[in-house]
């Protein structure tokens, strides 16, 4: 029998540098959803692409950990019980020192309406359940590197808000 060798490849000093330098910096997310399945799902995924994924499953242990973690993105199921995730939303975009905090609502809600809505109270994304893990992915990419972002451009699912006025 012939045994064919593969021949061995050379990465060149520009290969090697380009690979070290696209590794992108993990986010920290929190995951704020009472489906406690859900929650841990979704973290698990979030952990699997790299981030630094915590969850909790109220209001108070979300302030709590908002303030103690300080995350880059804090994912909100709306539909909580007690405290809302609009609630939630509204208080963080509220602190001076936590407004940096990237929020993606989480929802089953995704009429025009409400991610108008979701707007208003501070949510950078409306994220519609069943979640693709895919789109959380391309979003929190562009939050990692905003130089290559994909979604510049208002989504298809995303609504551009102009003058809009909406008592709540």
């Amino acid at each position: 029998t012939l045994e064919v060798k593969p021949k061995p490849t050379r990465i060149s000093k520009e290969t090697e540098l380009m690979s070290t330098t696209t590794k992108l910096k993990p986010l920290c997310v929190l995951v704020v959803d009472d489906n406690q399945d859900q929650a841990h799902s979704l973290s698990m995924l979030l952990e699997n692409s790299g981030h630094d994924s915590h969850v909790c499953h109220n209001s108070q242990d979300c302030m709590d950990l908002v303030d103690r973690l300080r995350p880059d993105v804090v994912m909100l199921d709306l539909g909580m019980p007690g405290v809302t995730g609009y609630e939630i939303a509204a208080v963080i975009k509220s602190e001076d020192g936590l407004r940096h905090i990237r929020l993606f609502a989480v929802t089953g809600h995704g009429l025009p309406l409400d991610r108008i809505h979701t707007r208003l109270r501070g949510c950078d994304q409306h994220l519609l359940k069943p979640i693709a893990f895919e789109a959380v992915e391309n979003r929190m990419q562009s939050l990692q590197n905003p130089k290559q972002a994909t979604d510049r451009q208002p989504h298809q699912n995303q609504v551009e808000l102009k003058n809009v006025e909406l008592t709540i």
